[in-house]
């Protein structure tokens, strides 16, 4: 399985990519820190047309980073690289990272970096992606994550 790994280089608040030699690492334990940490969410990301198979799924943790999963993307998609986007009230949207889909139609993406300082009290907290002309969205409403 084929994940693409972001981390969140602090202030500039800039994802940015592991790739090449002088890669910085993530270690082992990156994955199971996000999934354990006391803040995770569960977001489900799925398309407005109930017809279309394609699905997503993410584990959001603000003060430890992000796991996305999708699946079922359509034939236009794959072998293509497909950006997330994540919208917190009161700044403007950003991308936590790009996830490549596979020729199954599915893709991983992990990004690991501290936005807890960036939520709100109130509003609505959106993740999203588009694939092959199918828009994803799932979303949490910032009261009920923990501090």
């Amino acid at each position: 399985m084929l994940v693409t790994a972001w981390m969140l280089s602090t202030p500039s608040m800039y994802w940015r990519q592991f790739e090449g030699d002088s890669k910085p690492t993530i270690d082992s334990n990156a994955l199971f820190r996000v999934l354990a940490a006391p803040d995770v969410v569960r977001i489900v990301l799925s398309p407005a047309d109930a017809d279309v198979p394609t699905r997503g799924l993410a584990w959001w943790s603000p003060s430890r980073g992000l796991w996305f999963a999708v699946d079922a993307a359509g034939t236009a998609a794959i072998g293509h690289t497909v950006e997330l986007s994540l919208g917190i009230p009161g700044r403007k949207p950003m991308s936590p990272g790009a996830v490549y889909i596979q020729p199954e139609g599915s893709g991983r993406m992990l990004a690991v970096g501290d936005l807890a300082s960036l939520m709100p009290h109130r509003g609505v907290i959106t993740l999203g992606v588009t694939t092959d002309h199918t828009r994803l969205t799932g979303h949490v409403e910032a009261e009920t994550l923990k501090r």
